[in-house]
């Protein structure tokens, strides 16, 4: 273990300005859901637990996707575990945002001339998975990586607008407001799958390479026995797996929201006993 490791005291491995950071967000949501703050939203109802629930795990996300002990090893040492940021950010915090946000509490941005119109163009399924895709794939270009690992506002930058674009990425998929409504489900499995067509390229390119293509971590300290090498194919395979893990979980979702929508609609789908097996529940009557 690194000397400049081991002498890190409790507040530079955790962070906490990152933390009390998104506190006002956490603060502002329990305010907008409690019974004084509902009163001041049209239409509003009282907001189940596990969507609160939700929305906490979603902050505390992003903050292990921003800042934490994962920060801490990600710009020091390890590129596996910037990948693994990544995915916590665009792969587990989005899609719990967008589900923990009731659809009253979205009406006044909705309603917004500015707003409103920026988050009905970019949760579009084809400029939301556009975006996405670029911000993605631009993250992983090694001249890009270097530069914004060594400027911290730049950092910053492009950890939001991966939070941002992954968020309008997935709105389509699931959206808690009708004014801005999910595809229909089958239209929702092929929306996932061709999400996941332009990850494949820059996490295989990262993956395959035979050298290390990320100048950033020439001279950083080697961690639990990870070469450099070893290091930039394990964070690539990892963000492979997880954010696909994500992709399936969600088309899954759809395929038996899908399945169920189309019994309801064609009776005929439904299972029909064989006659013999019929006849014998009858005759034990």
């Amino acid at each position: 273990m690194p000397a400049s490791l081991i002498h890190l005291s409790l507040w530079q491995w955790l962070e906490p300005y990152v933390f009390l950071s998104l506190l006002p967000f956490a603060a502002a949501y329990l305010w907008a859901i409690s019974p004084s703050g509902r009163r001041h939203f049209k239409g509003a109802r009282p907001v189940p637990r596990w969507q609160v629930w939700t929305f906490l795990i979603a902050i505390f996300t992003i903050y292990l996707g921003f800042g934490g002990p994962l920060d801490v090893l990600a710009d020091g040492y390890l590129f596996s575990a910037h990948m693994l940021q990544h995915t916590l950010e665009t792969m587990l915090a989005a899609p719990l945002l967008i589900v923990s946000l009731p659809a009253w509490l979205l009406d006044p941005v909705l309603d917004h001339r500015l707003f409103g119109g920026l988050l009905r163009f970019f949760t579009r399924p084809i400029a939301g998975a556009t975006f996405f895709a670029i911000v993605f794939c631009v993250s992983l270009w090694p001249p890009v990586y270097d530069l914004y690992e060594e400027q911290a506002s730049l950092h910053f930058l492009m950890h939001g607008l991966l939070l941002v674009s992954a968020i309008a990425m997935w709105w389509p998929v699931w959206s808690p407001t009708d004014r801005l409504p999910r595809l229909r489900p089958l239209m929702r499995c092929l929306y996932i799958f061709l999400d996941t067509l332009p990850m494949i390229a820059p996490l295989a390119m990262v993956m395959l390479q035979t050298q290390p293509i990320y100048p950033y971590y020439d001279h950083t300290p080697r961690l639990f026995g990870l070469t450099q090498l070893g290091d930039q194919q394990l964070g690539a395979a990892l963000m492979f797996t997880l954010m696909h893990t994500a992709y399936i979980v969600a088309f899954l979702v759809a395929f038996f929201q899908w399945s169920r929508q189309e019994r309801r609609e064609r009776p005929e789908l439904r299972v029909i006993r064989p006659r013999g097996e019929s006849l014998r529940q009858e005759a034990t009557r």
